[in-house]
């Protein structure tokens, strides 16, 4: 049917809907490119205070041509400033109670939420300057936000909702688009949402105050993901009411913590606090901020309530005169526990007392023998000696002019300059006393940090004078903030605050720029809990400020980072003596984050090299709630390369291929640039089914069946036995502190061993050895997946689900699976293999059912080798394990075909910011088409539409309407008289008010059928259409309204003639009937009677002996109450005969004929004045004087017979083609030998 209602629209050419909406889809403020660290000014100015603005300033936004809009609750004003003014611009007076949020669209038209004379959001319309109401709200609006597509959010906090309303739409009434109007912390519930932020993909950020969280609620998704705070899917950091939320152009977040006071933002190494970070500080600069914006450049603009201003926070770039490195680090770097002596005969048998690399990598050294010793150019030997003739060297500095700069102690306590230019040393800063450390800022002030003095000084070198002023410290020791004992190792940071290792207190502590007293950061008495220290001599920090300390007596080095403080460096046993290290004096990095390391006592420096730099070897892309991958995959590598059964799959992140083939015991390597692969042969391997690839390349292999798993070292390319297991391990994979992790599927078990430690355990880490189901057992583990938090994610292949073990527990948590205490109750079969995005979705090889599933907060979804409803798809067979490159394509190591398959990503699939709404509306009346759902006694009235979509995405297809809707997308083409053919997907009502609402991805290459129908039999009524869609999606009408243009009322009796339907004997009482049409197109013929039907349509001319001849379409009365039911095309001057009879023998009754199409049908008896009067003794007859159907009979019954036949009905035909076949075969053979005869 779809075929012939979509020739008739094309013929037509106006069957083509245009009902989309185009919008200028603009946002309205702020979203600066910022870099990878950015830095702000940390003590901020005030922009504008309550003389202005009043004693309750509660929002500030800022537009995109720069202007910013204030409002004062207690003026009843709106204050802007214009063109980068220093002194308002416009006021806008609006009379209404408790202001609360502001925003402004790109047209200038102000919304503000406020609560007289009732709860709503008010526009102040630009062009008119009159205030006109745009939304009614249940309550109070913390913060309003408007979206590319002029939908208006408001957070309720007190109604713990979020909900909205579409400003193209005339009504005021809202929908609500996250929460349940209870407090609650599960995921469809907040607790006194704050702030909010809806990007271009529509998808909603909200500040859950109260919960300690932001939430993410994908698009048309009422369950949310945690992104940030209390349980965040992915480690992120604790929060304490966060109020405000708002994105950068890379969608990072950025935090308003009411409690905390402190603004925390987010980047690709992590989180980290930028504004307000150290207690008392944010008491005293920005108490109590409540929100925040942007400005064009990336200044910070922070509305601080408690204080009655608005503070500017200016953006800041590190200066190109820091000359020491700032590395950048991902969160969770690691370096070589042991390290390697560095240019230990250069410094024998001297002490070295200081270390300094400046950002060209030259190494700078000061050794007791009263000289400095350099390296340039990454020379392995000292390429200069500097000689200085001064007493007792203890620390250097080099500024980026080359200029060096010493701390010593003859003839005096001075710090001394060695010029580079004039190769002469000049005294610059006389001290009270020998300085431990020295330190030079950007603003070329030098610092010493007088240990026995318990202060820290500094002079300007811009300065004639050499006189010092104390910044930190009372010249006597003590434990107060403003009190040191013994301080030693010093750091100043582009905002000139000082931290000092407060070596006798054992903590770390921070001077903000111009005060005395300190905060404590790290160690003894620190604000927060950090990490107790031992003796600390050494600070510095990372780009990211985070803190590296130096541990005199616990001989460590301590590192921070967004997961809080650990030990990097001499963390295990005896710390630096283990590794040959004596009373380390100071630290510095390279370029490369490598750190140096002045180990005194044994006469060296000592380097500990870099391991990783973003924590994972193989990739873990970034996708949004809904992406979307190419269905058809293109064939990587096929059976002649990797062989039989096929199972193991790794990509690191330079997009190398690694994979096994085990008939030829070879480790398979595509470099990225590449087509064909790499060898290296496993001469003594048997059976490997997989292997992981460290981030130095190394290659684990498994060779359990010999009980071991063995390592190729990229360097020396060599094989080692690294870990002895129990059984083949079809998974490998290596945590981030460096733990080899093993799953034996024989064995029922998951291992892992700890290569950092001097003597490597192996370790349970979940199953008993034994197959079981409970929540301790495990029965055929397969892959296995160990995140950031060390939770180890089994594909328990034997129990059809997966489990996941948290760090040192014994007992697993079914992730998904049938169990009822299941996350996501979702079936399963035998599922081998699991991966994670970064926003911790499940990535699951579902085996046994040929699939690819993707698992989160929003449930579980197929996402390739996907069945319909009466699709099944042929994708992959018996899959067990993926992978993907970093451009988020999927590789899937497709066992039962014996090949790796690609399946493209749709980049596209997440960008929503082209995204339009589309809207049909149409009307279901008694003259729509009908047609029964499922096939009973029930019809339903229904309309059809082609859809071609240009791009893989998912697609949202939804209804309005005052009664129950039903909706279905087929794929190809849609049947009416079979409606479970082709059947993709349904949805009844599972929408809000009874309305049907699909989500779904489409692909370019598909056509498909929806078909908008009600949920209850015979319902008529208005219906409104919704897409979100592009713009150029193709809509097309297919369904035609009944027009009957004919009909004809008779009956079947004992004197009507008899047909051979049953192929055997005249049996069915039957009427013939003429038909002739006016006008070509499509037409419609049914039945009303009370008798069960059968129909057919000859071309030209019928034989009722000869049921096949001529023969164009028919149908049985099958999915239509048991009454015939024929879609055809007819052509004008052609004759068909239109044959009714019964289903079954020997009946009678009434009958009428409805004809539906184009023009006027003429019906008049049909006779042949060749047709004999046949007795009910003749022969049925099958074949014409041509022994069969002419060939376009046949081709024509061909194409339509799947429209309408019952089973018994296809066998008989099948059969009676089957014997056409052999009689032409017959007629051949004899014509053959007829020839030879005459030859």
């Amino acid at each position: 049917m779809s075929f012939c209602l979509e020739k008739i629209c094309l013929e037509r050419q106006n069957c083509h809907l245009t009902f989309f909406y185009t919008h200028n889809l603009a946002v309205s403020l702020n979203q600066p490119n910022l870099s990878s660290v950015p830095t702000w000014e940390r003590n901020g100015i005030t922009f504008v205070n309550e003389s202005i603005v009043g004693v309750k300033n509660t929002d500030v936004f800022i537009d995109r041509k720069n202007s910013i809009y204030i409002l004062s609750d207690d003026k009843k004003q709106i204050i802007v400033w214009h063109n980068n003014s220093i002194n308002p611009t416009q006021t806008i007076s609006a009379d209404f109670l408790s202001f609360s949020s502001i925003f402004v669209t790109p047209n200038g038209d102000i919304y503000i939420s406020s609560e007289f004379p009732s709860f709503h959001i008010t526009r102040w319309i630009s062009k008119t300057k009159i205030f006109t109401k745009v939304m009614n709200t249940s309550h109070h609006c913390y913060d309003i936000f408007i979206d590319i597509n002029d939908s208006l959010y408001c957070s309720m906090s007190m109604n713990n909702q979020v909900s909205k309303v579409n400003l193209k739409s005339s009504s005021m009434n809202t929908i609500v688009v996250a929460g349940t109007n209870s407090h609650g912390s599960n995921p469809n519930e907040l607790h006194h949402p704050c702030g909010i932020f809806v990007d271009v993909n529509f998808d909603l950020f909200v500040a859950d105050t109260e919960n300690n969280r932001i939430q993410l609620f994908p698009f048309g998704e009422t369950n949310a993901i945690t992104v940030a705070g209390w349980q965040s899917a992915r480690p992120t950091i604790n929060l304490n009411g966060p109020v405000g939320v708002t994105l950068d152009a890379k969608k990072y977040l950025f935090i308003v913590e009411l409690q905390g006071q402190r603004i925390i933002a987010e980047g690709p190494y992590g989180f980290r606090c930028i504004i307000g970070c150290y207690g008392d500080v944010a008491r005293s600069r920005e108490s109590f901020p409540s929100s925040m914006s942007f400005d064009i450049l990336g200044n910070i603009f922070v509305v601080d309530t408690e204080n009655r201003r608005i503070m500017k926070f200016q953006l800041t770039n590190i200066s190109s005169a820091v000359s020491l490195n700032l590395p950048e680090f991902c969160h969770t770097p690691t370096w070589d526990h042991n390290g390697a002596p560095f240019a230990q005969k250069s410094i024998s048998p001297n002490y070295p007392y200081d270390v300094f690399i400046d950002t060209n990598n030259s190494i700078y050294v000061v050794l007791t023998s009263k000289v400095i010793l350099v390296w340039h150019n990454n020379s392995i030997n000292p390429t200069q000696t500097i000689s200085a003739d001064f007493l007792s060297f203890s620390s250097i500095f080099v500024t980026p002019n080359g200029d060096i700069y010493i701390s010593s102690e003859f003839p005096s306590f001075h710090i001394t300059r060695w010029i580079s230019k004039t190769k002469i040393f000049t005294k610059v800063m006389n001290t009270s006393h020998h300085c431990y450390d020295i330190f030079i800022d950007i603003n070329d002030s030098l610092y010493c940090s007088m240990s026995m003095n318990n202060q820290v000084s500094k002079v300007n070198l811009k300065s004639s004078s050499m006189n010092t002023i104390v910044v930190a410290g009372t010249n006597s020791h003590g434990s107060n903030p403003n009190e040191l004992h013994h301080p030693c190792g010093i750091f100043v940071d582009v905002n000139f605050d000082l931290f000092v290792a407060d070596t006798e207190n054992n903590r770390i502590q921070l001077f903000p720029f111009g005060e005395t007293n300190a905060i404590t950061v790290a160690g003894w008495q620190s604000a927060r809990p950090t990490i107790n220290l031992n003796g600390p001599v050494g600070v510095t920090l990372d780009a990211k400020k985070y803190l590296f300390i130096v541990e005199l007596e616990g001989q460590q080095i301590i590192a921070e980072g967004p997961y809080g403080f650990r030990c990097i460096t001499g963390c295990y046993g005896d710390g630096y003596q283990s590794i040959g290290i004596s009373f380390p004096s100071s630290i510095s990095f390279d370029s490369f984050g490598n750190i140096f390391i002045a180990d005194f006592i044994n006469q060296r420096i000592r380097k500990f090299q870099l391991e990783n730099l973003c924590g994972f070897p193989l990739n873990i892309p970034r996708f949004c709630s809904k992406p979307v991958w190419n269905r058809n995959g293109i064939t990587f590598t096929d059976q002649s390369i990797i062989g039989l059964n096929p199972s193991s799959i790794f990509i690191d992140q330079k997009n190398s291929i690694y994979s096994l083939n085990q008939e030829k015991k070879q480790i398979l390597i595509w470099n990225e640039s590449n087509i064909e692969s790499t060898r290296i042969n496993l001469s003594d391997f048997s059976y490997s089914y997989s292997l992981f690839v460290a981030l130095n390349g190394d290659i684990y292999i498994d060779d359990g069946i010999n009980h071991r798993i063995k390592k190729w070292t990229l360097n020396t390319k060599n094989f080692t036995n690294e870990m002895d297991v129990f059984s083949s391990c079809f998974g490998l994979f290596i945590d981030r502190y460096n733990h080899l992790y093993c799953s034996m599927p024989e064995h029922h078990q998951v291992i892992k061993r700890n290569f950092s430690e001097g003597i490597p355990a192996i370790i349970i880490v979940a199953g008993t050895g034994n197959q079981g189901s409970t929540s301790t057992m495990l029965t055929s583990p397969h892959g296995i997946y160990v995140d950031t938090e060390f939770n180890t994610f089994v594909a328990d292949c034997g129990n059809n689900r997966i489990q996941r073990f948290e760090l040192e527990v014994k007992v697993g948590i079914t992730e998904v699976g049938d169990s009822s205490t299941a996350q996501h109750q979702y079936s399963l079969s035998c599922p081998t293999g699991i991966a994670l995005d970064s926003q911790r979705f499940l990535f699951i090889v579902d085996s046994n059912n040929h699939r690819i599933l993707r698992s989160g907060t929003n449930g579980v979804h197929c996402v390739i080798g996907c069945n319909g409803i009466s699709i099944k798809s042929t994708k992959l067979y018996s899959p067990s394990n993926l992978a993907f490159d970093n451009f988020g394509n999927m590789f899937v190591v497709d066992s039962g075909n014996n090949r790796i398959q690609k399946f493209q990503y749709s980049k596209n699939s997440c960008d929503m910011s082209s995204i339009i709404q589309w809207t049909h509306s149409l009307t279901l009346t008694k003259d729509s088409q009908l047609y029964s759902q499922d096939c009973n006694e029930e019809n339903h009235y229904y309309e059809s539409f082609q859809i071609e979509v240009p791009e893989n995405r998912y697609y949202s297809i939804w209804s309005s309407a005052d009664f129950d809707t039903s909706a279905f997308i087929y794929e190809k083409s849609f049947d009416s008289l079979h409606p479970n053919e082709n059947l993709l997907t349904k949805d009844d009502d599972e929408a809000f008010d009874n309305q049907f609402k699909l989500e779904l991805p489409l692909y370019n290459n598909i056509i498909y059928v929806l078909v908008v129908t009600t949920r209850y039999p015979m319902k008529t009524g208005n219906i409104t259409i919704h897409m979100s869609s592009l713009k150029n999606v193709n809509v097309t009408r297919l369904s035609t309204l009944v027009n009957i243009q004919s009909n004809y009322s008779s009956q079947l009796t004992t004197n009507n003639p008899k047909y051979c339907q049953d192929y055997k004997n005249l049996s069915h009482y039957y009427q013939a009937l003429q038909i002739y049409v006016k006008k070509t197109g499509l037409y419609i013929i049914w039945s009303k009677s009370e008798i069960d039907t059968y129909g057919f349509i000859y071309k030209d001319n019928f034989d009722p002996l000869k049921p096949l001849h001529n023969l164009i379409v028919y149908h049985n009365g099958a999915c239509n109450q048991n009454q015939l039911k024929l879609f055809i095309n007819l052509q004008e001057n052609t004759k068909y005969i239109f044959v009714i009879t019964t289903n079954y023998p020997n009946t009678t009754g009434n009958y009428t004929i409805f004809i539906s199409g184009e023009n006027h049908v003429t019906i008049s008896h049909f006779f042949d004045s060749k047709q004999h009067n046949y007795s009910a003794e003749v022969q049925c007859q099958f074949y014409s004087t041509t022994a069969g159907l002419s060939s376009d009979s046949g081709n024509q019954f061909y194409s339509t017979t799947t429209t309408g036949l019952s089973s018994d009905s296809e066998n008989q035909f099948y059969s009676i083609q089957i014997s056409s076949v052999l009689i032409i075969l017959m007629f051949i053979e004899g014509l053959i030998n007829n020839l030879f005869i005459l030859f």
